[in-house]
């Protein structure tokens, strides 16, 4: 189906009335809604664009052109012309939608073939009025009908050649309730059309066979058998009374039910079973069948059957040479088993301990990733070096010297009785109380070995009175070193040093006398959730690059997943360079 186009050339109704039997099925094809709209009269379809068919269901017959583009824009809020409006109304009338018309198509408009009529559904449309259609039941509704429309300007396409479908073949149907009878099979099961064996070979044989009966050898043929094979006959027994034969029972053979013959129905097929493998022949029978009278006719039969042996002749002899090799083998056996499980059992081997069985330690819960961070360099602050007592300064270094922790870097004046002091006392140790008692230790070892032991006891004494002065004189010493490092500045850190006190110059106590530049740090701040570190915790920051060497380093502060480690500049770290933080189990 397609929109309406440009009017046909047949002249509009001033008045036009939508006809009301026609049917209309909204449709939204490429994102647009389009309303298909077919004659059941005729079977002819056409697709009008929405706001045509809204202006299609104002065609009630009473307005004209001017009133419909009035009501158009009051109940549908549709702005149109007098000429689009004439446009579909030229369009509805070709097709034949209007009251009044022939129902004959416009020049240039083509139909569809005509489709089948729709199935009847349960949802109607009235048209000519605006608005929804009044609400019915919620019912499934069925499935909507579709038709192929034409195209306008198009011709009608020839209808396709019918061929008429091929007659289903007719098939005999057998009474109500009656079982599906079987496909008989493609293969005969009719023995007789292979084997020409009828209905009254198969009846004699049955009967033959109930007349067979065994026969017993008499002993006098059986004794003239052994006689035609060269053995000696037994001598014969005194034949014992015959017994009064049993009557056999034979019972009559019994009429054959005649048979009755249908023309219509082929003849039963009779079942032959396989022949069976045939018993071995008894000497019996042998003889039984040997003592029958051969008829002249007929030529003897020599019999294949091996001779019978005779009961009573004594067993063939065992050769002793197979007797001898045979014990010989038993013996061998009956050894072979007496050494190998006897003789020659292995060991009761000892039992072992059985080792603890430990059960594996559980793995070690994975660690997150480590942190990795990049080094900044951070600036140190001065270190000042002051004055422990008041006096006169003496440098010992300049300004712009590099010294290290514990360097000398001034004295103050009045140390002199102090340093005095510890001269004389480092003289008196070394010189005289140190060799006092060196040698008091040899009289007493002397006085050991004598074994006297009132000497042993004295040389004892003096030794321990020179301990006790040189010890004396050693705690003195120290006391005076400590005194003495009061008058002495020293270098508190490793860095660069300026002065502040001129030379000769009398400071007071704590006055500055130097400043220290440290060299910059090496900084990493790390986010480590879960961290176990602590401050002044000393850690190993490997580099993210392979083969960088680790970096020996300090933590300096911690708060709570934040840890930041300072390294020294000489730790072998570059600026900018990437560390990881090893996280600590």
């Amino acid at each position: 189906m397609n929109p309406a186009t440009n009017p046909s050339s047949s002249a509009a109704p001033t008045q036009p009335r939508l006809r009301a039997d026609l049917l209309a099925e909204a449709i939204e094809d490429g994102g647009q809604r389009f309303i298909d709209v077919l004659d059941p009269q005729s079977g002819h379809g056409f697709r009008f664009y929405e706001a045509e068919y809204a202006l299609a269901c104002g065609m009630d017959g009473q307005r004209d052109v001017a009133g419909l583009v009035r009501w158009a824009e009051d109940e549908l809020g549709l702005k149109t012309t007098a000429t689009e409006l004439s446009s579909v109304i030229a369009t509805l009338g070709g097709l034949g939608y209007l009251d009044g018309d022939d129902h004959v198509l416009a020049p240039g408009v083509v139909a569809a073939r005509a489709a089948a009529p729709a199935a009847a559904s349960d949802v109607d449309v009235e048209l000519g009025l605006s608005g929804p259609a009044p609400v019915r039941p919620a019912e499934e509704p069925l499935p909507s009908a579709e038709f192929e429309l034409g195209i306008v300007g198009t011709p009608a396409p020839a209808p396709a050649p019918v061929v008429p479908a091929a007659a289903a073949p007719e098939q005999l149907l057998g009474p109500a309730g009656a079982g599906r009878p079987g496909t008989p099979s493609s293969s005969p099961t009719d023995l007789s059309a292979h084997v020409d064996v009828g209905i009254k070979d198969v009846k004699e044989a049955v009967r033959a066979s109930k007349q067979m009966k065994a026969v017993d050898v008499p002993p006098e043929l059986a004794a003239a058998l052994d006689a035609s094979e060269g053995k000696k006959p037994e001598p014969a027994k005194k034949p014992e009374p015959a017994k009064k034969p049993e009557p056999v029972k034979t019972e009559p053979a019994k009429k054959p039910e005649p048979v009755k013959a249908e023309p219509a129905k082929k003849p039963e097929p009779v079942k032959v079973e396989p022949a069976k493998k045939p018993e071995p022949v008894k000497p019996a029978e042998l003889a039984a069948k040997a003592a029958r009278p051969v008829p002249a006719t007929e030529p003897a039969v020599t019999s294949k059957v091996p001779p019978l042996k005779d009961p009573t002749e004594a067993p063939a002899r065992t050769s002793p040479v197979l007797i001898v090799l045979l014990l010989l083998v038993v013996a061998a056996a009956i050894g072979y088993g007496v050494w190998k499980y006897v003789l020659n059992k292995p060991k009761a081997e000892q039992p072992q301990a059985k080792a603890p069985v430990t059960q594996p330690a559980p793995p070690p819960p994975s660690l997150p990733p480590p942190p990795i961070t990049q080094l900044a360099e951070v600036a140190q602050p001065m270190v000042e070096a002051k004055a422990a007592v008041a006096g006169p300064v003496t440098l010992t270094v300049e300004t712009g010297a590099a010294v290290k922790i514990g360097d000398e870097l001034a004295k103050v004046g009045g140390a002199e009785k102090t340093v005095q002091a510890m001269g004389r006392l480092t003289v008196d140790i070394n010189k005289k109380l140190q060799p006092a008692v060196d040698k008091a230790t040899e009289v007493v070892n002397a006085a050991r070995e004598g074994g006297d032991a009132a000497k042993l006891a004295a040389a004892e004494a003096k030794l321990a009175e020179a301990q006790g002065k040189l010890v004396a004189k050693q705690k003195e010493l120290e006391g005076i070193t400590t005194e003495l490092d009061k008058w002495t500045v020293r270098a508190a850190v490793a860095g660069t040093v300026t002065m502040k006190a001129a030379a000769g110059k009398k400071v007071a106590v704590d006055e500055v006398l130097a400043e220290i530049a440290q060299p910059p740090l090496l900084r990493a701040e790390f986010k480590a959730p879960g961290h176990k570190y602590a401050v002044d915790n000393a850690v190993q920051l490997p580099g993210k690059d392979a083969g960088a060497p680790p970096l020996s380093c300090t933590v300096t502060a911690v708060s709570g997943d934040a840890v930041t480690v300072d390294c020294p500049a000489d730790a072998g770290g570059a600026v900018g360079s990437m560390v990881l933080l090893p996280m600590a189990r």
